[in-house]
């Protein structure tokens, strides 16, 4: 893959049954079959509601950690052609509560891991809004914290 030309104009040969084709790298054949679940408000009641809202947080981490690992192609195909990741962005966004929200109580476990994905949707957003990514770039960029 070359940084210096635009990936929407990167192609790749694929061989199928003996033939040769040109595909885009941002084809929709490369983006995974992976479907990102989306993200609701916290609960106002703690019990049963918050142990699920909490399973939530961890698929979403997890998911979210996994698109930060893909390489550069495939992270943008992720997020070109998969519209439960748009849908989770979209909410969380939407959804996700503010500093002022006194309404939510939440437990210092479950704080840490909104915190965690908070900073996931954070870094996904930086990564889709950085013009060039490089290798050094690439390397600082997912060994931030704050």
């Amino acid at each position: 893959m070359d940084f210096n030309i635009p990936l929407d104009k990167q192609n790749v040969i694929v061989e199928n049954k003996g033939r040769k084709e040109n595909v885009s790298l941002l084809d929709p054949r490369w983006k995974e079959d992976l479907k990102f679940v989306s993200y609701q408000a916290p609960p106002v009641n703690n019990g049963a509601t918050m142990e699920e809202w909490k399973d939530r947080l961890n698929f979403i981490s997890e998911d979210l950690h996994w698109l930060l690992q893909q390489p550069h192609d495939k992270f943008w195909c992720q997020v070109i052609h998969d519209s439960t990741l748009q849908n989770l962005l979209d909410t969380y966004l939407r959804f996700s509560p503010r500093s002022y929200d006194v309404i939510y109580h939440l437990t210092d476990d479950i704080q840490s891991i909104h915190n965690e994905v908070h900073r996931l949707v954070f870094m996904t957003c930086l990564r889709m809004a950085t013009f060039k990514e490089s290798q050094v770039y690439k390397i600082v960029l997912f060994t931030v914290r704050f």
